[in-house]
């Protein structure tokens, strides 16, 4: 599992080192990196109610909640060389 993120790491800083080799230096890295990025998060709530039909002769709670919370962030960068 480590290797995978460490072999995931270095490809990340790999991809950004060749991509602004072909930039001068008159252009500013913070410029480049905030005109090329976007992002955001998506949140989605959920809940669902069931009540199902009651049987004969039982006792039971015939009810069921569910709720769910699902987050998902994103981080696209933009690269003109590929």
């Amino acid at each position: 599992m480590y290797k995978l993120r460490n072999l995931y790491n270095l490809l990340f800083v790999l991809f950004v080192l060749f991509s602004f080799s072909n930039y001068g230096k008159s252009q500013d890295f913070a410029n480049t990196i905030t005109n090329n990025t976007s992002g955001g998060v998506n949140i989605r709530l959920r809940n669902e109610y069931w009540n199902t039909f009651q049987k004969q002769n039982t006792n039971t709670d015939r009810s069921y909640n569910f709720f769910l919370i699902r987050a998902r962030a994103w981080l696209d960068y933009k690269w003109d060389n590929f």
